[in-house]
């Protein structure tokens, strides 16, 4: 069986710049953020030249998502320059927008990589131990093995940042399609690490 997480990124194109997404209904009431930004950076890649990776982007959640309902991805090809690419995509069912993803592409260029180290107190993830499933609302879905440093909240959600993430099944390299799959990862645990200052977990 081909990998759930692959499944929701291989769209079907409508179009020259309009695509159709997996909308499973196996899952929670409301369609995951996460699985909704990396399905609309998926249209937006397949509109720009692969010399071309993601480079940044900005997203604006608009009304939530409805399971088994077909999600269309409408791309808008705002510029294409000698090493910027811009696209706009609107995410929608039913004719409403529920999503829109503003995204610019760039071809790699030579300069300055640096990256500062991690932290001494993560650890190595090797040696801790993946809860059976941190995120039980994708129970049927489960594309991610969570290695969280601290143990997660009562029935396994939230998993507290820092936790390491991966994907379970190996990826093609694809560097467009990897940055799709960090899109999903990150709306992963975003509520538990955004709360008012000084309240206690």
């Amino acid at each position: 069986m081909p990998d759930r997480l692959l499944e929701l990124l291989d769209l079907e194109r409508m179009g020259n710049d309009r695509f159709a997404a997996l909308t499973p209904s196996d899952g929670p009431e409301r369609l995951f953020g996460g699985q909704v930004a990396s399905q609309t950076l998926r249209a937006a890649t397949l509109t720009v030249d692969a010399s071309r990776v993601p480079h940044s982007l900005h997203a604006y959640f608009i009304r939530p998502g409805r399971p088994g309902v077909p999600l269309h991805l409408d791309v808008e090809r705002t510029r294409d320059g000698r090493s910027f690419a811009t696209r706009h995509v609107t995410a929608s069912q039913d004719g409403e927008p529920i999503f829109n993803l503003s995204a610019s592409f760039h071809v790699p260029e030579s300069g300055d990589d640096w990256q500062r180290p991690p932290p001494e107190e993560l650890g190595d993830p090797d040696v801790l131990s993946a809860p059976d499933s941190p995120i039980t609302r994708f129970s049927a879905m489960q594309p991610f093995e969570i290695r969280p440093l601290r143990p997660p909240g009562p029935g396994g959600f939230p998993a507290i940042h820092p936790f390491w993430v991966r994907a379970r099944q190996a990826l093609p390299g694809d560097p467009a399609l990897h940055a799709c799959v960090i899109a999903f990862m990150s709306d992963m645990g975003v509520v538990g690490s955004a709360r008012a200052p000084g309240s206690s977990l």
